[in-house]
């Protein structure tokens, strides 16, 4: 290199160091904004609910607003001046028994409650339907992740439906978001209570209406909708309006004292639907330290320090125990492959073909019935060993033999069988 360069190329390096220090240190426009779900209505943060809180305030008038902080027992009124209404919009919910008795009395009372969560409790969803849904299973909200999601209202008139587009944005990018909807079994033709208020994704219910005693329940399983990011467009300010016009004007309890996160909510369903709710008793002080959050942060904190304690102990006392690769199982994987292949080229007939070998694999091996012949003889035999209704065993005989007279099949038929089966291994024993 000539020496009479040398300091230029020396300055554009400087130079060059300079504008990178700039461009990774220079503080972006959002920082010191938080982008996390808070569901708070001192929040104006994105996912705060600052401006729901707001709007609902001036909404009732000179009717009484009332910020719930303690037990619902000591704080609603099942007997109010007018109808009242119960709001509770955040990412989970934490009802101890007092709490929902209590919240129970209010709606029977002629009152209403309006729930938009990621989570409900299982021992209160479980109030709305009935064992006459074969094939039900309580559980929690289903969920579809995709970074994108239109929500749409369907009630009170077909004419009225209102859509908008919704999506979680942290920072400057547009993330994947789990999208909670309500099972399709909530909605069997035996019961006449549920009411379908709204969809998510054009086929999965997201808002509805469940009738106790002589007010209503509205569950939503779609709480992004309510914070400010969304609220701040002037489509998702109509679609609030029109998921609030259900609500009578009247007396209204903003309760955000029973917020906790979905994970711990859903842990909490799991261990309820299994018979353990004992281990983590939500009347005991373990409640009272998850709903206070200094308090919440000690425990957890804690419980870090005790596991790294084992952790780090553990090493020093052991060898190291060598990693063994897991055993796969190629078939499954085999299966999957061709099922994904089959549906994406639309060959939905060929799917549910090698679903029903699938099947009759599955009770020649664990039945040690002979397949050959599906008659009237099989589904006795198959309906005494496996304790399946017949009528389901029948529902699988006769969409096979729809399928193999049939030369197309639809997607809607291909997703009834594939739940039909799955209605068969959930009960079978």
């Amino acid at each position: 290199m000539d020496t009479s360069m040398r300091p230029y190329v020396i300055v554009g390096c400087v130079l060059l160091s300079i504008a990178l220090a700039f461009y990774w240190f220079w503080p972006e426009p959002d920082r010191g904004i938080d982008w996390r779900e808070k569901y708070r209505q001192e929040s104006r943060d994105p996912y705060g609910t600052n401006v729901l809180h707001e709007l609902l305030r001036d909404r009732i008038g000179s009717f009484s607003f009332t910020e719930v902080t303690d037990s619902l027992q000591q704080v609603l009124d099942p007997t109010p001046e007018s109808a009242a209404s119960y709001v509770f919009v955040g990412d989970g919910i934490l009802l101890d028994s007092f709490s929902q008795e209590a919240l129970l009395e209010f709606v029977g009372a002629g009152n209403n409650a309006f729930i938009s969560s990621n989570s409900i409790p299982v021992k209160l969803l479980s109030l709305f339907y009935d064992p006459i849904c074969d094939g039900y299973e309580w559980s929690d909200y289903l969920f579809e992740s995709d970074t994108l999601a239109w929500v749409e209202l369907s009630h009170p008139e077909p004419a009225d439906t209102l859509e908008f587009d919704l999506y979680y944005q942290y920072r400057r990018r547009v993330v994947p978001y789990s999208w909670c909807y309500i099972d399709d079994w909530a909605f069997c033709e035996e019961l006449d209570s549920p009411e379908e208020l709204g969809q998510v994704f054009g086929y999965a219910v997201n808002f509805a209406r469940y009738r106790f005693g002589e007010g209503f329940f509205y569950l939503h399983t779609t709480p992004l909708a309510f914070t400010n990011f969304h609220l701040r467009r002037p489509e998702g300010l109509a679609y609030a309006e029109g998921v609030f016009s259900h609500l009578p004007d009247g007396p209204v309890y903003w309760d955000e004292h029973h917020q906790i996160s979905a994970v711990l909510s859903r842990r909490l369903n799991e261990l309820y639907a299994q018979g353990q709710q004992r281990r983590l008793n939500n009347e005991g002080p373990l409640q009272y330290i998850l709903s206070q959050p200094p308090l919440a942060w000690a425990w957890y904190i804690g419980l870090g320090l005790v596991l790294s304690y084992l952790l780090f102990r553990a090493k020093r006392r052991q060898r190291i125990i060598p990693v063994l690769e897991p055993n796969t199982n190629t078939s499954l994987e085999f299966v999957s492959t061709i099922g994904r292949l089959y549906f994406i080229q639309n060959k939905h007939r060929k799917l549910a073909q090698q679903q029903m070998k699938l099947f009759l694999a599955y009770v020649r091996d664990r039945y040690h019935l002979p397949t050959r012949e599906l008659n009237d003889q099989f589904t006795r035999q198959l309906t005494v060993r496996s304790d399946v209704p017949a009528e389901l065993i029948a529902r699988i005989l006769r969409f096979h033999r729809n399928i193999e007279s049939s030369g197309f099949l639809s997607e809607k038929s291909l997703v009834d069988f594939h739940r039909t089966l799955e209605s068969f291994y959930k009960n079978c024993k």
